[in-house]
């Protein structure tokens, strides 16, 4: 019979187990999107990207360009 530490401990390894891996399914299920704008302003003009994402998650936007003004709002 096993100890009542080890049945703990199982318990709990399996549960990190099954959301460590409930996590990798989500994320090829759901891979970041990628936005790309390739058009060119001059100067003075603007461009309005939107884009959903969670609350508390990771963003970036990458200008390529030589100068720049990016507002997030």
């Amino acid at each position: 019979m096993l100890n009542k530490f080890t049945i703990i401990g199982l318990i709990i390894g399996s549960i990190i187990s099954i959301l460590g891996a409930s996590s990798m399914i989500n994320s090829f299920s759901a891979p970041n999107e990628i936005q790309e704008d390739s058009a060119t302003f001059g100067i003075g003009d603007l461009d309005k990207i939107k884009f959903n994402s969670p609350e508390n998650s990771s963003q970036s936007l990458t200008v390529t360009g030589d100068s720049f003004d990016v507002k997030i709002t």
